[in-house]
């Protein structure tokens, strides 16, 4: 078994969705969610795990190229960063 996508929501189209269910404009709402995604970057790059509560938990993850030895690690051996995110409880 294996999830089949059934088309992409585009931000546009949350933003208008939680406008109508809201007080908010959709200019309102953006705004919001620009702000959280700034803290969520600042939060991330500080090395903090960030808990949104109903929206999962997000932390940076990487990978790297495995050291031989005592050798100090170094920004040539990692390969690339990670978003993960955990789901929150249903």
């Amino acid at each position: 078994m294996h999830h089949v996508s059934r088309g992409v929501v585009d931000l546009d189209q949350i933003l208008e969705e939680i406008s109508k269910e809201s007080a908010f404009s959709p200019a309102d709402v953006l705004g919001v969610v620009t702000a959280l995604t700034g803290r969520l970057q600042q939060h991330l790059g500080d090395g903090n795990i960030v808990d949104l509560g109903g929206l999962g938990r997000y932390k940076v993850g990487f990978k790297a190229k495995p050291l031989e030895g005592p050798t100090p690690a170094t920004k040539q051996k990692q390969k690339s960063f990670t978003l993960i995110f955990n789901p929150a409880p249903a």
